[in-house]
C-alpha cells in the first residue's frame, strides 16, 4: 500500500522531471530554430505542445522501465542505499546532451542526444532521498 509520503514523492519526481525535460526540449528547439519572424509564431504555439507530449511519453516509458525499482522491496532498498547513482546518471545524461551539441555541428548528434535524454529522464524520475536523511517515522524506509 502506498503511503502519503510515497505518493507525494512520486508526484514531485514526475513534476520535476517534466519541468526539466520541457525546458531542455525548448532550449534544444531554440538552438535548432532556422525560421524567420513569421515562423516564430508557429514555433511558440506548437513546440511547447509537442515538447509536453514528448516529455509525457518519455516519463511513461521511464516509469515502465523503473517499475521493478518501485515494487520490488529488495531492489527499492538497494536503489535507496545507492541514491548517488541517480545523481550520477543525471549528470552523465546532461553531459551526453552537451556532447551531442558539440559533436553534431548544425543539429545535435542523435545517438548522444537520445542517450542523454533518456538517461536524464530515468535518473530524475527515480531519484530518491538517501535513507539516512529520512526520519524513522516515514514508512518509505522499509
Amino acid at each position: 500500500m502506498l503511503s502519503v509520503f510515497q505518493l507525494l514523492l512520486f508526484c514531485f519526481q514526475v513534476a520535476s522531471t517534466f519541468g526539466v525535460l520541457l525546458v531542455l526540449y525548448l532550449v534544444l528547439a531554440l538552438l535548432d530554430y532556422r525560421g524567420g519572424l513569421d515562423n516564430l509564431v508557429g514555433f511558440t504555439i506548437w513546440q511547447p505542445l509537442l515538447g509536453a507530449a514528448l516529455c509525457l511519453l518519455t516519463i511513461l516509458g521511464c516509469f515502465l522501465l523503473g517499475l521493478p525499482l518501485r515494487f520490488s522491496a529488495r531492489l527499492r532498498l538497494w536503489w535507496q542505499q545507492h541514491w548517488y547513482l541517480a545523481l550520477g546518471g543525471a549528470a552523465v545524461g546532461l553531459g551526453l546532451l552537451v556532447l551531442s551539441l558539440l559533436l553534431g555541428g548544425d543539429s545535435p548528434h542523435l545517438f548522444y542526444a537520445l542517450s542523454g535524454w533518456f538517461l536524464l529522464a530515468f535518473s530524475l524520475l527515480h531519484l530518491v532521498p538517501p535513507l539516512h536523511l529520512l526520519p524513522r517515522w516515514i514508512p518509505f524506509r522499509k
